[in-house]
């Protein structure tokens, strides 16, 4: 499986690659939602997993972008929150069509059943 980790915060970042590189999937990685179109159109992803709040282009945006050019794609939306903003944004993000959602900070185990639900896997990880 060829995944594609957008989030503008480069720990969250390679934390994200590397328990998807360690579970044996391969991922490119995208510091900004720009970025990370830029690099979908330059090849074949199985998954998206995008943060929602960035500079240039939230997660959203990236999730709406691809249902219309890749609509089989599988989008995981992650997010922290924002203090600020009393919105449910990993909800709104479920309502329009995420795969699965993740709420910051997570477990690399938690993420690894995020992948396989929203790769339509049975879900035998142990959460850790």
């Amino acid at each position: 499986m060829k995944a594609l980790v957008i989030d503008d915060n480069e720990m969250v970042r390679d934390f994200v690659a590397h328990c998807l590189r360690r579970a044996g999937h391969e991922a490119v990685t995208a510091g900004n939602g720009r970025e990370g179109l830029a690099r979908f159109a330059s090849g074949h992803f199985d998954l998206v997993i995008s943060d929602i709040f960035m500079p240039e282009c939230d997660g959203l945006e990236v999730m709406k972008e691809l249902r219309g050019r890749a609509p089989g794609t599988a989008v995981i939306l992650m997010s922290g929150g924002a203090p600020s903003i009393d919105q449910d944004y990993l909800g709104i993000g479920a309502r329009l069509g995420a795969s699965a959602t993740l709420k910051k900070p997570f477990l690399p185990g938690e993420l690894l059943v995020a992948v396989d639900a929203a790769l339509g896997c049975p879900a035998i990880r142990a959460v850790a």
